[in-house]
């Protein structure tokens, strides 16, 4: 292969990982509510989990598992503050397996738990 070439195919590889990470980052964001993981996103884009990892690390605004934890996050906000769902029912909405890890989450992120966030700016404290 000639230099020329060489450096062509190195030029159009950053466009083609950060075509596939445009594309894994929207599928995160229309499934992030069910259940996905690393593992399975890998699996359903043909990549291995270290390189959606590198793909993150390289064109997202943190890692995979912190983008998945943002959107989750921020629905539970949401749904903390404009409906009565119980912290379970949000819980199991938001596509977390154990109430007691999403309450640590949310915690950790916020500041407080999600009750208290509750209290504080869901929809009868208006």
């Amino acid at each position: 292969m000639s230099l020329a070439a060489l450096r062509q195919d190195q030029e159009k590889a950053p466009d083609k990982s950060n075509q596939t990470f445009l594309r894994l980052d929207n599928f995160l964001h229309e499934n992030y509510l069910h259940g996905i993981t690393r593992e399975s996103v890998a699996k359903e884009f043909r990549l291995t989990p270290s390189y959606v990892s590198r793909l993150y690390a390289e064109f997202g605004e943190g890692s995979f598992h912190e983008t998945l934890r943002r959107l989750r996050m921020e629905h539970a906000v949401v749904l903390l503050k404009n409906t009565t769902l119980s912290i379970d029912e949000i819980t199991v909405a938001c596509a977390y397996s154990s109430t007691t890890f999403f309450i640590a989450g949310f915690k950790r992120i916020y500041g407080v738990p999600p009750g208290r966030f509750r209290r504080k700016y869901g929809p009868s404290s208006v």
